[in-house]
């Protein structure tokens, strides 16, 4: 679940642009070189056990926050019998593939991966070949040590890493590194036994050749207001007056048109009665002149 989140940070963070207009590191390359010591763990005193030790790695960032090597360290190593104060040499390669997580770069906000610093960490496996332990013989001889030799002209062994690193700003072509890393070896390593992998500790000072850097550009993204629906203007009822109707009002009584049933009537009724008829025709609602037609021939008697 917590390698789940991991990857879901590193996906979502290096795909994040910044808010304003600008480059953007998207990925690079990178050569490098080391010097430093390293001692592998044993029943003797460790600073008795510090030998020299280089490193050759070439690699690529796919991401601002993610990247590959191919990292390649030996020299030599040192063990010894703290009983009789002795010790011996013996000389090993170390070729690992290296997964490495800028944290700097994963959990900062500063999208433009320009960091005066960077912490990076570093997981990874591969083979180590470990030969001429010639001193181990003649110290067996010499002493009258008891005990077999594990392994007499090389020894291979798988290895496992973990470590960390700082290292200066990656957008620059030249760079320098402090690395410490923990590697896991075979129990004969260093040519003992003791039921257990042996562990071999490495501190080097780096010196980096970066190129091949490619940018994306940013540009700010403006969100624009969603538009505010206009209501629509409530339609215009215009009135006509077509026929016998005008438009909102029916002038039929029993399905007859009250108009030419007025004009027909025209003809055949008292003088007030047709004046009255024409007073319905120009009003909107006749059914009220209806009522006063009743009255007002009552009144005159027509």
């Amino acid at each position: 679940m917590k390698a789940k989140k991991l990857l879901t940070a590193i996906v979502a963070m290096t795909m994040v642009c910044a808010a304003s207009a600008q480059e953007v590191l998207k990925s690079y390359s990178f050569v490098e070189a080391q010097v430093g010591n390293q001692l592998t763990s044993t029943n003797a005193p460790m600073d008795k056990l510090i030998t020299p030790t280089a490193a050759f790695s070439i690699g690529h960032y796919f991401f601002p926050s993610v990247g590959l090597r191919l990292h390649v360290n030996g020299w030599q190593s040192k063990s010894g019998f703290k009983s009789i104060d002795q010790y011996y040499k013996w000389n090993y390669i170390t070729t690992d593939a290296d997964l490495l997580v800028n944290l700097t770069n994963l959990f900062s906000r500063n999208h433009n991966y320009s960091h005066a610093l960077n912490l990076i960490l570093i997981g990874g496996f591969g083979l180590t070949d470990a030969w001429n332990n010639d001193e181990l013989k003649k110290l067996i001889n010499n002493q009258g040590l008891d005990m077999p030799l594990v392994w007499k002209k090389n020894r291979l062994s798988h290895n496992l890493r973990a470590g960390l690193r700082l290292e200066t700003n990656v957008t620059k072509p030249l760079g320098l590194s402090l690395e410490v890393t923990a590697n896991s070896l075979n129990d004969r390593f260093n040519s003992k036994l003791n039921n257990s992998d042996d562990w071999m500790f490495t501190a080097m000072f780096g010196l980096s050749f970066r190129f091949g850097h490619k940018y994306k550009t940013c540009k700010k993204q403006v969100v624009e207001p969603e538009p505010v629906p206009v209501p629509e203007p409530a339609p215009v009822v215009e009135e006509k007056k077509t026929g016998g109707v005008v438009e909102g009002h029916d002038f039929s009584r029993s399905g007859v048109d009250y108009r030419q049933g007025v004009t027909r009537r025209v003809a055949h009724r008292p003088l007030v009665h047709q004046v009255v008829d024409n007073l319905v025709l120009h009003f909107h609602s006749p059914f009220d002149f209806v009522a006063w037609e009743d009255v007002l021939s009552a009144q005159i008697g027509g």
